[in-house]
């Protein structure tokens, strides 16, 4: 555990980044340096307000608060002195202002500043790291998800995808959307991820049909795989991708291992094979605890080296592994079924495994999608739109603000102790915001260690 992790994070890799971005503005109106501009929306987002106009009324709006930021994140140039009826005034920089610097800057480089802050859990030699982040067979696992994150029936850009509503009318309704696919580290362990790469599914002048999250995945694996070795990673996904078209890519990468989901009504020729057959399984039962007690019947199967689909060209091989869930409590029986396809060659003595690391899927749903749109950082809010990519740009920046937070709950020993201190998330941020309105700090570290106790609270002066 480090202590001042968060802090060093912002001032080292994140700065950096934000640093060597290149400014596209031209013209004579750039006082305000493309740098602050990033830092303002990042602490937007670090500090989970509700909106541009939230963050500016609460946090830029009074002189404790608009210090403290201008020092932890380094905003000093966020405001200038402009002549008003002869005299000097201080005016800091609005979220108009904002929206326009950071629309259709390179997005790259935000993309490589989440690959450097994943660096820190696939590269760490911590033995609580490897233990939370590695597989069964030591393997880095990264699941792949995508997520709506913009809709709007007038809003739109010409990179938006569309929607008809009512097709088959004479006056159909547009709906105008975009979409990201996050690839996401995952922990078994902690039930938690941490974002290492994000591709965008919006419409190119290039392409004459729309977008769609298998060709989004096809763009960001590989992305993905010139940082990482492929014999290290385990890639999730659910069953869009358990098809041969992205099979078939991945076959270029040796020592690749995935685990999609397999739904029946997807691959009906894999199943008419397989219903046929009796296969090897595994059986665990289970006493539950708690008020209505009962067991759980755990059956596991697998069949091995099967086609994907009937095809007279070139055959797609891979695994099958299932899972019957039973669950009994008196009269009452609940039974749900898990599938996935793998390139893993399934064993009795791994099949377990298999299973339990391809249910580790959902972890994205619920550990970085759910959080975001109902934990305070409000993916689903429009941030701005813009004409380029100024939208794509606000996600880019929210996910890092996410990973600061996860990161920080894993390294950094001071946050631990202080969001342990108020029990929820929500709770915590609720101080965090409130001593940042109020108390004189320097950095998060000094925020945090007011929140903690180490540091006596004294009153402002004045």
């Amino acid at each position: 555990m480090k202590w001042n992790f968060a802090s060093r994070l912002l001032n080292n890799n994140i700065m950096s980044v934000f640093s060597s971005i290149p400014d596209i503005r031209v013209g004579k109106n750039i006082s305000y340096p493309l740098q602050v501009a990033l830092l303002y929306a990042l602490a937007m987002f670090f500090t989970k307000s509700q909106s541009f106009n939230n963050f500016a009324n609460t946090m830029m709006d009074g002189a404790i608060p608009f210090n403290n930021l201008s020092k932890i994140f380094q905003m000093e140039r966020c405001f200038k002195f402009i002549k008003k009826w002869g005299m000097k005034t201080k005016h800091v920089i609005t979220p108009n202002t904002v929206r326009n610097m950071l629309d259709g800057i390179d997005t790259t480089y935000l993309d490589k500043l989440l690959q450097q802050m994943s660096d820190l859990i696939i590269k760490s030699t911590d033995k609580k790291v490897l233990k939370n982040f590695r597989s069964f067979n030591g393997k880095t696992v990264i699941a792949l998800d995508g997520s709506g994150i913009f809709a709007s029936k007038n809003i739109n850009c010409i990179f938006c995808c569309t929607k008809k509503h009512n097709g088959n009318t004479d006056n159909p309704t547009i709906e105008y959307n975009e979409h990201v696919l996050a690839a996401v580290i995952v922990s078994h362990e902690l039930k938690t991820v941490v974002t290492c790469g994000m591709e965008f599914i919006r419409n190119s002048a290039v392409f004459k049909k729309q977008d769609c999250e298998i060709n989004a995945a096809k763009r960001l694996i590989p992305r993905l795989l010139e940082k990482i070795d492929p014999k290290e990673v385990i890639l999730l996904g659910d069953d869009i991708y358990a098809h041969d078209p992205l099979i078939k890519m991945l076959e270029q990468y040796p020592g690749l291992s995935y685990i999609f989901t397999c739904k029946e009504k997807s691959h009906k020729h894999l199943y008419s094979y397989k219903n046929g057959m009796k296969l090897p399984t595994i059986i665990k039962e289970n006493q539950l605890k708690g008020k209505h007690g009962g067991k759980e019947i755990l059956t596991y199967s697998y069949m091995k080296n099967i086609d994907i689909k009937y095809d007279k060209g070139q055959v797609v091989k891979t695994n099958l592994v299932e899972l019957e869930q039973k669950i009994v409590q008196g009269n009452k029986e609940t039974i749900s079924h898990f599938a996935f396809i793998t390139n893993i060659v399934p064993t009795k003595q791994n099949v377990i495994d298999i299973v339990e690391c391809g249910k580790d899927r959902w972890n994205i749903e619920n550990g970085e999608f759910n959080v975001m749109k109902n934990q305070g950082y409000n993916l689903e809010h429009n941030f701005g739109h813009g004409k380029i990519n100024l939208g794509t740009v606000m996600v880019y920046l929210l996910a890092i603000a996410f990973n600061m937070h996860v990161l920080a709950n894993i390294f950094d020993q001071q946050w631990i102790t202080a969001q342990a201190k108020f029990g929820t998330t929500k709770a915590f941020f609720e101080v965090f915001r409130s001593i940042l309105i109020a108390r004189r700090a320097r950095s998060i570290s000094q925020l945090l260690a007011i929140i903690i106790g180490y540091e006596k609270i004294r009153p402002s002066p004045g």
